[in-house]
């Protein structure tokens, strides 16, 4: 995991601010769903996989987890929150670069990558039926 793509991907308030053109363009229905899907990446990223989330940008430049180890940001009970600098990020980052995570909890049997695809298993018939409505009108 390379790690670049946490630049604006984990912000969760510039998420809640773009809900607003999602809603003015496409609806309530959209939008519902942009929201719910975003807030399920902040929350997949403070909990599961990855290295949290700044839920208080842009007061403040520290990443948020939760169940995690400090100083490896794997999951566990016995840490209820951490945070990390940016610096202390990106040392993690390198600490796991050339890990793959694709092949590690989604190609094989993981009750991570089970835990991730049942959200997407559950919305994916919503989003199918949406569409089909949408073009139908």
């Amino acid at each position: 995991m390379n790690g670049e793509h946490r630049a604006l991907l984990h912000l969760p308030l510039l998420f809640v601010a773009l809900t607003l053109p999602v809603l003015a363009v496409w609806g309530r229905k959209w939008a519902g769903l942009f929201l719910a899907g975003t807030m399920w990446h902040f929350v997949h990223d403070s909990v599961l996989i990855g290295f949290g989330v700044k839920w208080l940008w842009p007061f403040s430049d520290r990443w948020h987890k939760f169940f995690a180890d400090p100083g490896t940001a794997w999951w566990t009970w016995e840490h209820f929150h951490v945070s990390w600098s940016p610096v202390e990020v990106e040392r993690l980052v390198e600490l796991y670069r050339g890990f793959d995570y694709i092949r590690e909890f989604y190609l094989q049997p993981h009750w991570l990558g089970i835990i991730e695809l049942l959200p997407f298993l559950i919305v994916l018939p919503v989003v199918i039926r949406a569409l089909k409505k949408s073009r139908a009108a």
